[in-house]
């Protein structure tokens, strides 16, 4: 039962979760994608990624289920009660956990008895062990809590609903309603000042838990998503201290003279699944930051803290949104219901569903160039196994939506995969092309191929989309270039004509390989310097325009809306931008970089605009005034292929995914429509942006 509730005369502090379906929404911020990872059709309690970089997934009506490599390799049976919101709810792993298997499991017997016991994984299984912390009985099966984490000194933080009886918050010789601080073995730590498991009190229903260990508080800082019920209680977000009291079941929300919520919902919408984004992987602005699935309204928001020990709001807003397609089309793969977040150890967020297209999903930011296929920390490891006389190969599929070439253009490689073989030890890189295949499916993420290896010491890569990685040697260490290797791009020839292979940015004099600076503050790069190569893998559309050309002022209020449609479809539009004398380099960069601004603003473009670098310092015709950059893709008035004469700005030119010029247009686009035309085609299918 809810009892003595006094309501306050503040008013909540209120963030709505507004579902927005207007084409100006987003399901994603730019450039981050969702993929599925692994099917489930049960209704999931939690999920968690271990230390080891296996998938713990824990359904709601008592199985436990543990994914390695895209491969279910261990289940456990828990006896439960799914009455109200009971069940299998939480795992956290101990510190030692890669060395001695343990963990804790939270859940509610069929007696509603509400407790903590220990796990161990062992080859082929996991064991459970005895009970760690019996945490009360709930009659109802309500408001159980469960959420579990293990703190950055090791300790078992463990979550506790007020287990149906609101009362039980404040009394502290319950643990209904309060945070507890536990060893691993469930004994009192020693330095709990409290002498006691409690570390804070006055929560409703504790369901998640996560923490950011980079804070001023000794040990980091705590986070608890406390779940309301409509018009009785608040949402809350908790950042609990040692001795904090949030005020349940006398108060809900902020003020009263208790310790406040970072954020709390009023009505409510849902507030469940917690995960801190500890990494820089999602930029830095998103480091530290906070996830939480707002699961009545269907979407997960990302909170900002700040303050020293970071338990202040500084920030919250839409992370992800199903139905905030931006082409105004919502898309049938997007997940529904996603309610359990946990970051994995190659930084990306993963999160499971219950509602449309259920299982396991991963939240990741697909940056420039080609993408890994076997991430460092990634639950889908890059293997190489014995088979016989010969090896196999074992990583990731990265699907359709990273690997895919809808249209081949120039006589790239046709399978999705390479598997690459080089010499040890590395005096160079000098790694050639062992196999080319689509990979034998061995799991919803899992490719196999089995291959002969070379005589000696060898190592082996697996690249997707950087299909011309042969010519990508880099520089050694001590700065100069290596020999790179034979590709189908030596074969076509560089340049900027269909049918060639892109060109990198280079200085067309000095054969300098060229990086642009990004100055369009709506850009995620901006200030970031870019080239051509870093886009591999995506379409891209070269754009060489100039501030005060006519017909490049109209027709860049169409590339906004081929952008939007095509961005999270490995599409990337790149502004080459000149200024004065449409078509000619820029005579002051602080000009161009304010005339980027401004075309930005003008022309709605989020996109990047690259200011060009003049060809030579002290230019005396209009063909030295071109940016060397431009000169380089310039198409000019004689001795170009029939049909690609072309005199001034706009020149328009695209790229496929493998870097092959396949189009080119000589003046304005006059329609959205024309471009989609020529974009269309080559991007990958649209899946869920």
């Amino acid at each position: 039962m809810e009892s003595h509730l006094a309501r306050r005369s503040l008013v909540f502090f209120v963030l709505v979760c507004a579902l927005v379906t207007s084409v100006s929404a987003q399901v994603l911020p730019w450039s981050v994608k969702i993929e599925k990872v692994l099917d489930n059709t049960a209704e999931a309690g939690d999920i968690a990624l271990s230390p080891t970089g296996e998938i713990w997934l824990l359904e709601r009506a008592g199985t436990l289920r543990v994914f390695r490599d895209g491969a279910q390799v261990a289940t456990l049976a828990v006896p439960v009660s799914t009455t109200c919101e009971s069940g299998l709810l939480d795992v956290a792993f101990d510190p030692n956990h890669a060395s001695n298997g343990r963990a804790a499991i939270s859940y509610v017997t069929g007696a509603g008895q509400v407790r903590v016991d220990e796990v161990t994984r062992v080859p082929g299984g996991v064991n459970l062990g005895g009970m760690l912390i019996d945490l009360g009985t709930t009659a109802s099966g309500c408001r159980p809590g469960g959420g579990l984490e293990t703190s950055a000194d090791g300790k078992l933080l463990v979550a506790v609903g007020d287990l149906g009886v609101g009362a039980d918050a404040q009394d502290d010789a319950k643990f209904a309603g309060k945070l507890l601080r536990a060893e691993f073995d469930g004994a009192v730590p020693a330095d709990n000042p409290s002498g006691t498991l409690v570390w804070a009190k006055g929560f409703r229903h504790g369901a998640d838990l996560a923490q950011n260990p980079n804070t001023a508080r000794a040990n980091g800082t705590v986070y608890m998503t406390d779940r309301g019920s409509s018009t009785v209680a608040a949402d809350e977000v908790n950042a609990p201290g040692e001795g904090g009291n949030f005020g349940w079941d006398s108060v809900s929300g902020s003020g009263g003279g208790f310790d406040d919520p970072i954020v709390s919902y009023n009505p409510v919408v849902g507030t469940e699944g917690l995960a801190t984004i500890t990494s820089d992987k999602f930029g830095d602005a998103s480091e530290g930051s906070l996830t939480f699935a707002c699961l009545d309204v269907d979407e997960i928001r990302q909170a900002t803290v700040s303050g020293a020990e970071g338990d202040a709001l500084n920030d919250s807003g839409v992370f992800y949104n199903p139905a905030g397609d931006r082409d105004g089309t919502p898309d049938a793969g997007c997940p529904g219901s996603i309610h359990a977040l946990d970051e994995g150890g190659d930084g990306w967020l993963y999160g499971v569903n219950d509602g449309a297209n259920p299982g396991v999903w991963r939240m990741y930011k697909d940056t420039m160039g080609p993408r890994e296929v076997s991430a460092p920390g990634s639950p889908f490891r890059f293997t190489v196994g014995k088979s016989g006389g010969d090896l196999e190969f074992g990583w990731e599929d990265l699907g359709t939506l990273d690997a895919g070439f809808p249209v081949r253009n120039g006589g790239q490689h046709s399978q999705t995969y390479t598997v690459w073989e080089g010499t040890l030890p590395i005096a160079s890189y000098d790694h050639t092309a062992l196999l080319r295949t689509d990979g034998n499916s061995a799991g919803l993420r899992r490719l196999t191929a089995t291959t002969t290896p070379g005589s000696g010491d060898r190592y082996y890569l697996v690249t997707a989309q950087g299909e011309n990685v042969e010519g990508s040697a880099g520089r050694a260490t001590d700065g100069t270039e290596r020999n790179p290797m034979t590709d189908y791009c030596q074969n076509l020839g560089a340049g900027q004509f269909i049918g060639d292979c892109a060109d990198e940015f280079r200085h067309v004099d000095t054969g300098e390989i060229l990086k642009l600076t990004d100055y369009n503050p709506r850009s995620p790069t901006y200030l970031q310097e870019v080239g051509l190569s870093d886009y591999r893998g995506r379409v891209i559309h070269i754009d060489l325009s100039a501030d005060d050309c006519f017909w490049c002022n109209v027709q860049a209020d169409f590339f906004h809306d081929v952008d939007v449609e095509f961005r999270d479809r490995d599409f990337v539009l790149l502004v080459i931008f000149t200024q004065n004398i449409g078509g000619f380099a820029h005579a002051d960069i602080n000009d161009c970089i304010a005339d980027a601004a401004s075309w930005a603003d003008a022309h709605n473009e989020d996109s990047p605009i690259l200011c060009d670098i003049p060809r030579v310092p002290n230019p005396q015709n209009n063909d030295e005034r071109r940016g060397a950059v431009t000169y380089n893709y310039w198409h000019g008035s004689s001795g170009t292929p029939p049909g690609e004469d072309c005199g001034g700005t706009p020149q328009n030119i695209f790229v496929d995914q493998a870097g092959v010029v396949y189009d080119f247009q000589c003046g304005a686009f006059l329609s959205s429509t024309a471009v989609d035309n020529i974009v269309g085609p080559e991007t990958n299918p649209e899946t869920c942006e």
